[in-house]
């Protein structure tokens, strides 16, 4: 073999080599993602902080990676990334929402708005919160569905999760919010076990399945609800003690104690 074939063989090894080197890079237009490395060896990794702050955010917990006022996440963030934690952002702050309005709704004058607004609690906010912890099991168990190749956990992953609780949590906080300020607007009347009972039927007509198995879910807590109250009615000749605007009679003070039949309420 003479030098010339010997040189010719070295360049075309070096040629291969640095392809395969290339062929084992990144490439700079993949999906927008967190570098998820192991917490417990490197938890000062600002890529594994972001992941905290969006998991934390979701938690009901405020974030300021999420904050869509701190102009100085977009030092850092790419547009993609910025569009993709927009929709996170969103849910957060529908979660944060819900807390402070079922909080608030725990001592409305209605045991019917307070019972939906526990079963709110209780129920739908304690299921997504659930999920939360489900999505954070399957990054720290390095499952392949969350976590890709060089230990990434890409942010596609997490809206695919968190979207779909996003027409639900927004109809949830609708409901709290219509039993916080009632019509608001005329009259200004407080929300009434009727007034929310009609919504939430009306809700069941939206076209939208899950929407419809929430609204379900909300009216039996309601009618429960009613029909506590309406126990002492029927079989003891009681007034209830509590909620008597949701009730369908009312007592007249008089000397002969009598009751009638309230418009407001007797079709609810």
């Amino acid at each position: 073999m003479c030098r010339f074939e010997l040189l010719g063989t070295l360049v075309l090894l070096s040629q291969d080599i640095t392809d395969r080197l290339k062929a084992k890079e990144p490439s700079e237009q993949s999906v927008p993602c967190f570098q998820f490395q192991a917490i417990i060896s490197k938890p000062n990794k600002p890529q594994a902080t972001m992941l905290h702050e969006i998991l934390l955010s979701l938690s009901g917990h405020h974030s300021p990676l999420l904050d869509p006022t701190n102009t100085s996440n977009s030092t850092f963030l790419s547009p993609p990334e910025r569009a993709l934690l927009s929709t996170i952002s969103h849910i957060s702050a529908l979660h944060q929402k819900l807390l402070l309005h079922t909080t608030e709704c725990a001592h409305h004058p209605s045991p019917i708005c307070r019972s939906i607004s526990r079963h709110i609690t209780h129920t739908h906010l304690r299921a997504f919160q659930a999920h939360v912890l489900t999505v954070e099991s399957s990054i720290l168990s390095l499952s392949p569905d969350a976590v890709g190749a060089y230990n990434t956990v890409p942010l596609t992953y997490l809206v695919q999760e968190f979207n779909p609780w996003t027409r639900k949590m927004e109809w949830l906080l609708e409901v709290v919010e219509f039993m916080i300020r009632g019509t608001g607007r005329g009259s200004g009347r407080k929300c009434s076990g009727k007034m929310v009972m009609e919504m939430l039927r009306g809700g069941l007509r939206t076209g939208y399945r899950d929407l419809e198995e929430v609204n379900k879910s909300l009216v039996e807590v309601a009618e429960r609800a009613w029909l506590k109250g309406c126990v002492g009615w029927v079989c003891f000749g009681r007034m209830p003690g509590m909620g008597k605007e949701d009730f369908f009679v009312e007592e007249i003070k008089d000397e002969e104690r009598t009751v009638k039949v309230s418009p407001a309420v007797h079709d609810a």
